[in-house]
């Protein structure tokens, strides 16, 4: 009874690295191609910082005026950091994927979530948005 105990208490998803487990994306809105452009600088740079965002947590804007583009990802906090990045950078390759020319989108995983947006998105809470299981992207 004692080893049934020890397995399972004992969480494999936070000690080991994995895929991480997609939940769904949103993205309703196009976009022009200097916008695109700060937003795929905006990604990468979600995803290079995410290896300095020792809380799980990070934003930051890339442009000015009109082509300005507002971004943050968040990772779960019962998760080692190093499968906070991987999740990160799957997340800003995933919604480049699914959303190339939205102004607006968001992607969630069940470890971390990625969000960009042409407006203002810090401390504004994304009620819009409806989380849910998806795979249509996968394909």
């Amino acid at each position: 009874m004692a080893a049934r105990w020890v397995l399972f208490l004992h969480n494999p998803t936070t000690t080991k690295a994995q895929q991480p487990a997609y939940r769904h994306h949103e993205c309703p809105n196009t976009t022009t191609t200097s916008y695109q452009a700060n937003r795929n600088t905006l990604l990468s740079s979600l995803s290079s910082n995410s290896i300095h965002a020792n809380h799980g947590f990070f934003n930051t804007t890339v442009g000015t005026s009109r082509k300005t583009v507002y971004g943050l990802f968040l990772c779960r906090g019962d998760y080692f950091i190093t499968f906070c990045r991987s999740c990160v950078a799957l997340a800003a390759d995933d919604i480049a994927r699914c959303c190339p020319v939205e102004t607006t989108a968001v992607i969630w995983y069940d470890e971390c979530f990625l969000r960009y947006s042409d407006s203002k998105i810090f401390a504004v809470v994304a009620d819009s948005y409806t989380c849910g299981e998806s795979e249509q992207h996968r394909g």
